[in-house]
This record gives structure tokens, C-alpha cells and sequence, in this order.
């Protein structure tokens, strides 16, 4: 069964895999409605930089619109962000970056570049944007980076790589995407927060009715390379039930180099396996 099961997620893994391009944009089609959307969160006179902003393209068929901006703060200084428009053209996401929010005590000098930090054999995209960063004491290089969802065409913050290789002062994409490598390849055995992930992701996903009334255990009979978390109903107090019956709901399977998740929550009784997005 277990063979059965690396067989799925080894399939699974193999169909996610994408190659992912950038190609020159021409944003002026979105000014109007970048300038509008950017009102949402108090960036003043916003406008996308034509040369920071590419059409994404996943396995030759167009995902969207990343388009880069800059706009200003209430008290005049630099605010950057990031935002997303579906292959139709409709801008679905803006996420604020330089001078906003985790980034407020910044400002936002300029966008100096955007690339793709993912090789073709990794099952998400990771994109990054490289910004010249000013601060009280110093004038570093910055880098966020965030998740495209090659399923859904989804943008996402990723803030836990952001943290972890943006704030190392990359100057180049070269630098960053080599940072970035070497992080994959020194990935732990297994993450220490798996438990965590596949928590966030379930209730994120509402793959549960109550989160309240279940639980998640770290198993020990996972396949090599793989950490399996059962998510088991939870009895007593305001969670019905007889408190000494435990039955599980569904696994979820964790890749331990690419936290990938792998579960059979749509038929755990026969084990038809599914993907689910990645963490926040």
C-alpha cells in the first residue's frame, strides 16, 4: 500500500512540474485600474513600470499578467507592490510590497528586477522581485518572493522564503536564484512544522467542517522522503461524540525537500490521492 501511495505521489509530482517563462508586457491597458485598485491600500498615484512587468507563460500557454508599480504613501514617500492579472486581463490581485505593511519602515527607491527563482523540475513557481531598499542606516537590496499557483493562476505572497533568502542583499537575480538553489538542496530531512502546514492548509481549504473538533498526528510509517499527517476527528467538551473513538478523517503526505502535499480527503477509504496548494 505504501509503494501505492509513493507511486500516486511521484505521479502527481511529475504532472505538476512546469516550466515557467517571462515575456515583455505592455501595462498601459491596465493603468485605470491599477491606479483605482492601489486607492484600496492607500497608495496615492500609482502606475506600472512597463519594464518591470511580464506576461507568465507555463508550459507555452499564458497564466497571467505579473505587473510591477510604484506608487506613494499619505506622507509622500515611495510605496511598491506587486500585482496580478488572470489570463483575461482582470487584475485579481495587489499586494503591496516596499513601504507597506511588513515592509512600512522601507521606502521603495525603485523595481530593479523580476525573474523566476524555480527550475523546470519543481512542482510550484516560485517569482521574485529584486527592489534598491532605502532605510534609516543603509540603502540594501531587497527581494520578495511569491507562489504561483499553475493550477488555479493564483498569486501569493510567500513570506517564510521571503524572510529567509530576500533579506540576504542580492543584488542580482543570478545571486538570489543561487540562494535559492542552495536552500532547496539543504532543505531539512523532514520540516519541523509539517504538522503545522498541513493544519493551516486544511483549514484554509475548509477540508474540515469544525477545525475545533479535530486533531493532527505525525505518523512514523511514512515512505523515505515523505512525512505522513492523519487528521483524526476530536471527541469531548463541545465536540460530539464518544471521547474514546478517535476514527481519521484523512492524510495528508508532506514531500520533505518540497513540502508538496499529496491527500486522499476526497476517498480515504479507497485512497484516490489529490493535491492540495501549497501552505501560506
Amino acid at each position: 500500500m505504501k509503494n501505492i501511495i509513493l507511486m500516486f505521489f511521484l505521479m502527481f509530482s511529475i504532472t505538476a512540474k512546469a516550466t515557467t517563462s517571462l515575456s515583455a508586457l505592455n501595462t498601459k491597458p491596465y493603468e485605470k485600474t491599477i491606479y483605482e485598485e492601489a486607492l484600496k491600500y492607500a497608495i496615492n498615484s500609482a502606475e506600472p513600470l512597463d519594464k518591470q512587468s511580464f506576461t507568465v507563460t507555463v508550459d507555452g500557454k499564458k497564466l497571467g499578467d505579473l505587473i510591477t508599480g510604484q506608487g506613494f504613501s499619505e506622507k509622500d514617500t515611495n510605496i511598491c507592490f506587486v500585482s496580478w492579472a488572470s489570463a483575461d486581463g482582470r487584475i485579481t490581485t495587489l499586494i503591496p510590497t516596499i513601504g507597506k505593511d511588513n515592509w512600512e519602515a522601507e521606502v521603495c527607491n525603485r523595481t530593479m528586477a523580476v525573474g523566476v527563482l524555480s527550475g523546470d523540475n519543481e512542482p510550484v513557481s516560485k517569482l521574485a522581485v529584486i527592489y534598491d531598499v532605502q532605510t534609516p542606516n543603509a540603502n540594501p537590496f531587497e527581494s520578495i518572493i511569491f507562489t504561483l499557483d499553475t493550477e488555479k493562476g493564483v498569486l501569493s505572497l510567500d513570506l517564510a522564503l521571503t524572510e529567509e533568502i530576500g533579506t540576504q542583499g542580492s543584488r542580482t537575480l543570478g545571486s538570489l536564484k543561487s540562494a535559492y538553489q542552495k536552500r532547496q538542496q539543504t532543505a531539512p530531512a523532514a520540516p519541523a512544522n509539517v504538522v503545522h502546514q498541513v493544519q493551516r492548509i486544511t483549514e484554509k481549504e475548509k477540508l474540515v467542517t469544525d477545525p475545533a473538533c479535530v486533531e493532527y498526528l505525525q505518523m512514523k510509517d511514512g515512505e523515505p522522503g515523505l512525512t505522513r499527517v492523519d487528521v483524526m476527528e476530536k471527541h469531548g467538551g463541545k465536540c460530539p461524540g464518544d471521547i474514546q473513538i478517535r476514527h481519521r478523517l484523512f492524510s495528508v503526505y508532506v514531500d520533505n525537500k518540497t513540502h508538496q502535499m499529496l491527500s486522499d480527503k476526497d476517498d480515504p477509504e479507497e485512497g484516490t490521492f489529490s493535491l492540495l496548494p501549497d501552505a501560506p
